[in-house]
């Protein structure tokens, strides 16, 4: 739902602004469960007319598909989809043809015009800015990848390199918890 967004500043004041997320900006986006826009450098657009969702080979990367649909309808917004991997492994790459086919055709369905290319290097979070800027983004929407470690709950270091080197916009989704289906369990979430 948009209107639960939180839309916070990224500028930290210990003087590293340019290479470190802010931290309480780490701690909202770290512990919150509604998504989270982040502003960096460039002022908020006044209109939101491309935006950029990356697909990976991850099981959560769709859930943040819904919530991109939804912004590109109220904005008129058209969707560019890159699809990253560091792997150019037949699986790998079976997997990310399945979940871009899933992403296109939920667009399609939305009535949403979409753009779709597929990008493989060794740094996901470069090749996703990089393409950003290639074609003007707006917006771009990751996961947050949030993993549960001992004491609290941190960004997946794809999500904190997007964070810090990326000049628009970035909507963070908090994936919801899944079962696994290699575990042979259904899943709980779908979009």
């Amino acid at each position: 739902d948009p209107s639960g967004i939180i839309a916070m500043s990224t500028h930290g004041q210990s003087g590293f602004e340019d290479f470190f997320l802010g931290g309480q900006a780490f701690r909202i986006i770290s512990a919150s469960t509604q998504p989270v826009i982040t502003i960096r450098k460039k002022p908020v657009p006044a209109s939101i007319r491309r935006i950029v969702i990356p697909i990976d080979s991850t099981v959560e990367t769709r859930q943040k598909v819904p919530a991109a649909a939804q912004l590109a309808k109220m904005f008129g917004a058209e969707v560019y989809i890159a699809v990253v991997s560091s792997s150019r492994g037949r699986k790998v790459q079976e997997r990310l043809t399945a979940y871009s086919r899933q992403v296109e055709g939920y667009f399609d369905l939305q009535g949403i015009p979409w753009h779709m290319e597929r990008l493989t290097g060794n740094n996901l979070a470069d090749l996703t800015i990089g393409y950003a800027g290639e074609v003007g983004a707006d917006l771009l929407v990751i996961m947050s990848e949030q993993e549960s470690s001992m004491t609290n709950l941190i960004l997946g270091n794809y999500a904190q390199q997007v964070l810090n080197k990326a000049e628009i916009p970035v909507l963070n989704i908090t994936p919801k918890p899944m079962y696994r289906p290699d575990a042979g369990e259904m899943f709980l979430h779908s979009w």
